[in-house]
């Protein structure tokens, strides 16, 4: 909304259809994994044994399954949303190529980012939560700054990139810290 004044409806608009295209399938995905894994991590937990392997199992399995897909997808995605929703809806396509590394470490992250509550860890994930949106914002002034819509989205895409990035390898640190302890 706040981007409606300086970039118009219509940009705004097919950033909107972006997001649900993009987003609307890894929630439902995420959401999924999430309970199972959950489960699985929080009675290895309370029976002392290590997670480490089944989350890099996870990790492993998922990307190999999740980049070629996204890579595909990469090549085919706004001539797919044009044939999909209208000649129109061509540059939602391209607003969801510069998301898919955040779509994919999305859809890695949310999957796991119970780790921070079942180790107590909860500060530091909201610290991640407010680099997560320094970032954002930050893409956002980019693109503004520029007087460039497109730059404000590949800068957005980017930084939350990088910040979700950084919270994977916490909780996958915190992962391997508690299976150091149990070796100990």
């Amino acid at each position: 909304l706040l981007l409606v004044p300086i970039f118009g409806t219509e940009q705004v608009g097919l950033l909107g259809m972006a997001l649900l295209l993009g987003f609307a399938p890894i929630s439902m995905i995420t959401k999924a994994i999430y309970q199972v894994l959950y489960q699985h991590v929080t009675e290895c937990v309370h029976t002392k044994k290590p997670i480490i392997h089944l989350l890099k199992r996870f990790i492993i399995g998922t990307t190999l399954v999740a980049v070629p897909v996204f890579a595909i997808l990469g090549i085919v995605l706004p001539e797919l949303t044009s044939w999909l929703l209208g000649n129109a809806w061509y540059i939602s396509g391209e607003y969801i190529r510069w998301m898919l590394p955040w779509l994919w470490l999305s859809l890695l992250t949310g999957s796991i980012c119970f780790l921070s509550d079942v180790f107590m860890q909860q500060r530091i994930g909201f610290y991640f939560e407010v680099l997560l949106a320094l970032c954002r914002v930050a893409g956002l002034l980019l693109g503004i700054w520029n007087d460039s819509f497109v730059w404000a989205i590949a800068a957005y895409a980017i930084g939350t990139t990088i910040a979700v990035a950084a919270q994977l390898i916490w909780l996958l640190t915190l992962a391997s810290k508690y299976d150091k302890q149990l070796r100990a």
